[in-house]
């Protein structure tokens, strides 16, 4: 009997041996996994140029001659500072073709310009010719149109362009008064661009109306 006990008991201790080595080797199931985000910095540009004229309104090429060939013209960039001037004559119609370039890679944005309201006072027409080109009137905000198109260049690799104005014609019931407001003046048109991602028409208007060109 004793030698029973004796070796049952050393069966116990190699059985709780193997467990205890066992339970050594142990470790928790887990699992590691790591999500990689790659962020980017959008963006929203925009140039706005005229294409370039005489004082008639008649297209130029570099040298100021007159031409009508559209590869011999050339454009006269807003933020550089050069800008055409105008003889304002009653009845005479004026190339223009104001231009909005928003830039290759520039997230989806809403558009904007200001329009001077004098050229309003001297073309009964300029409010029509700018809904035809798709500019609607911003509700409650004087001589102030949106695009009605979003415009995306976010995978464009080369600029989007954006008409605003082709020509402004002066009505042949101008008076000299309100011509001779434009003397020795410069009458602008200033474009906006505004995110579309987060914000409504108005909110986009709201961020930049208190805003300069530059």
């Amino acid at each position: 009997m004793k030698k029973f006990v004796k070796v049952l008991l050393v069966m116990v201790c190699s059985v709780l041996l193997i467990v205890a080595s066992i339970a050594g080797t142990l470790a928790y199931l887990t699992s590691t996994k790591a999500v990689a985000n790659t962020f980017t910095a959008g963006k929203v540009a925009i140039t706005l140029d005229d294409i370039a004229t005489n004082q008639y309104g008649k297209t130029i090429d570099q040298e100021g001659n007159q031409t009508g060939i559209a590869s011999e013209t050339y454009r006269l960039d807003a933020s550089q500072g050069k800008k055409n001037t105008y003889k304002l004559v009653p009845g005479l119609e004026y190339t223009k073709d104001s231009q909005i370039h928003v830039a290759a890679g520039s997230e989806p944005c809403y558009l904007f310009v200001k329009i001077d309201p004098r050229f309003v006072a001297i073309d009964s027409t300029i409010v029509a010719t700018l809904s035809t080109n798709k500019w609607l009137p911003l509700t409650n905000v004087d001589n102030v149109y949106y695009y009605e198109l979003v415009v995306d260049a976010s995978n464009s690799d080369t600029p989007v362009d954006v008409l605003v104005l082709d020509t402004f014609t002066v009505d042949t019931t101008a008076t000299s008064q309100s011509l001779a407001e434009f003397n020795e003046t410069t009458a602008s048109i200033i474009a906006y661009a505004v995110q579309k991602e987060g914000l409504n028409l108005e909110q986009a208007w709201n961020a930049v109306k208190d805003t300069t060109p530059n």
